[in-house]
């Protein structure tokens, strides 16, 4: 049995309701009347917006199947507010409860502890990762970028966690420091390494990338001498840990030299650390490691010094020569636009060579 009431000004405001404040005043809604006929009697102004939250939060379950209102959500703020005022009520005060509203929200799956549900359900998709990668340590991966922001509040507020969690996440193996548990896993698989081939030094080939990192990282910490605490460094040296890189190098020094060599010809100049990355065979990094540089690598390869380097690979006359070019071209001395738009080399050439274009011009005779 219902009955039609009419809703007083800014009684109730949903947002399922597109009209202007003097019309929402005249909206009318049904209110259900109580269930015993003896107690019928007009519905409260409490009663009445209670009823219409609940109408409102019953159109929000049909609308995305489920009860649980966010805070995030702007547009149903006020009915997210409601269900956490519902649940505080329900915790604090439950004789005061009304069971007949607790029966409405129990028959629709109002959700009382979203916060335990949210808790057990990345508790299990942490089950999960650790059957499938055999560790808890939620550090890769887009899809997990949730649960890796789960486990770091996990350990922020580890002095807030009830005694049950603790528990839970002690039987599945969580990491409460995982820098040193990172640690001790990384040196774990190095020890599997060195006993498999004999050494320390692993190459960066699958499946031993993650291995090169991090041993890569141990190398930098020691020459900026931080994180790696002398305990550390001790037990690295115990499996004879190699700190300086390859002992056993998959190319020998000759080689390199002789790429060095032939992106000389090539180029027909002297290679730099950029033509090496881009037309080189190994990375710059490899010529430092073992001869101090891109430039100490040339002198060793006998390909000059860096004073050579230094030195222009385009002349003054062949620069005075585009001017004259540009100048017949346009029947006047060229000007910063001609060079930047019609001449062979940059403006930046005739700043650096001569202080300007100005001076340029004057020096080929064109002013």
């Amino acid at each position: 049995m219902v009955k039609i009431v009419r809703s007083p000004v800014r009684l109730y405001r949903s947002p399922d309701i597109k009209s202007s404040r003097k019309k929402r005043s005249r909206v009318f809604d049904i209110i259900p009347l109580l269930d015993d006929e003896k107690k019928q009697k007009q519905p409260s102004i409490r009663d009445q917006r209670w009823e219409m939250r609940f109408l409102e939060l019953k159109r929000f379950k049909e609308k995305y199947g489920h009860c649980e209102v966010l805070l995030i959500n702007k547009r149903y703020k006020y009915l997210a507010l409601w269900g956490e005022k519902q649940r505080g009520l329900k915790r604090f005060n439950p004789n005061k409860f009304d069971p007949d509203r607790l029966r409405k929200l129990n028959e629709i799956g109002f959700n009382w502890s979203p916060r335990d549900e949210h808790w057990d359900g990345y508790y299990s998709q942490l089950k999960a990762y650790k059957k499938k990668y055999g560790h808890c340590d939620v550090i890769f991966g887009k899809e997990y970028t949730g649960l890796r922001l789960w486990c770091i509040r996990q350990r922020r507020f580890k002095k807030n966690l009830s005694a049950q969690r603790m528990s839970k996440l002690n039987v599945v193996g969580f990491l409460w420091t995982p820098v040193d548990e990172r640690w001790e896993r990384g040196f774990a698989e190095l020890k599997k390494y060195r006993e498999r081939f004999g050494h320390c030094d692993v190459v960066r080939k699958k499946p031993w990338l993650h291995l090169y990192s991090w041993v890569q990282v141990q190398r930098l910490n020691y020459r900026k001498g931080i994180a790696l605490t002398s305990e550390k460094i001790a037990r690295l040296n115990k499996i004879e840990f190699i700190w300086k890189g390859s002992i056993k190098p998959v190319y020998s020094d000759e080689e390199v030299l002789g790429d060095l060599r032939r992106l000389f010809k090539k180029l027909k100049r002297l290679p730099t650390p950029q033509d090496v990355i881009n037309h080189g065979k190994y990375y710059p990094s490899t010529y430092f490691y073992r001869f101090g540089g891109v430039i100490k690598a040339r002198e060793k390869a006998g390909l000059g010094s860096d004073k050579l380097q230094k030195e222009p690979v385009i002349s003054e006359q062949e620069l005075l020569q585009e001017l004259h070019r540009l100048a017949k071209v346009f029947k006047r001395p060229p000007t910063y636009n001609d060079l930047v738009e019609h001449a062979k080399y940059s403006y930046s050439v005739y700043s650096n060579r001569f202080g300007g274009i100005e001076k340029a011009k004057r020096k080929a005779g064109l002013l």
